[in-house]
């Protein structure tokens, strides 16, 4: 499973991708050495050993993603913030404006063209 989880974290599109990739995974000894694996399963044991999970188990799996995943999504949005006010202050606009704007939700596509 730490397979399937790695490359998540490694932002790899594809499970097919800790093999297949430019710069495959599987290959990649200082990454095994940081995970305190000698080696890393193929791309397609992964995916057989995720066929074999029932629902339940990959309900239960895609939980502890969630879980593990979310203090760096939360990370990235207090930085995205960060840097939307380090532009906003730099703009010269008045500080309330700024602060408004932060509260507001994200703009829909119809509404940055006008309709």
């Amino acid at each position: 499973m730490l397979e399937f989880l790695v490359p998540i974290l490694g932002g790899l599109p594809n499970a097919k991708d800790i093999s297949k990739a430019a710069q495959p995974l599987d290959q990649d000894q200082a990454v095994g050495k940081a995970w305190g694996v000698e080696g890393w399963a193929d791309c397609s044991g992964i995916s057989r050993t995720m066929h074999t999970l029932t629902e339940t188990q990959g309900e239960q799996y895609a939980t502890i993603v969630d879980r593990a995943l979310q203090p760096w999504i939360d990370q990235e949005v207090q930085l995205a913030k960060y840097d939307l006010v380090i532009a906003k202050r730099a703009s010269g606009r008045p500080q309330d404006l700024i602060d408004a704007d932060l509260l507001l939700p994200p703009k829909k596509k119809n509404d940055l063209q006008g309709g």
